[in-house]
């Protein structure tokens, strides 16, 4: 879990330039790290157990692909920011 939450953190800080409107550094890392603990307990609560010190890329994978997923969906939801 703790390499899936790392992973998350790294794509939280990679959506910030990939993902237009950023809303912040602090508000993607933290979605970064959210996405990926929720897409690792998914991952695991299909019958994938590890124990709490392995990892294989197929968790990775998972971790970023949620991660990522949920920096897209706080971009869609949030609407567009105006500067007046």
């Amino acid at each position: 879990m703790v390499v899936e939450l790392a992973v998350g953190f790294c794509i939280g800080l990679l959506g910030r330039y990939v993902v237009p409107d950023s809303p912040g550094i602090g508000a993607d890392t933290l979605l970064g790290l959210f996405g990926a603990g929720v897409a690792a307990y998914i991952y695991k609560l299909f019958g994938h157990t590890l124990s709490f010190d392995q990892f294989n890329g197929s968790s990775i994978a998972c971790a970023a692909a949620g991660a990522f997923v949920f920096i897209l969906v706080s971009r869609t939801t949030a609407g567009r920011r105006t500067i007046a």
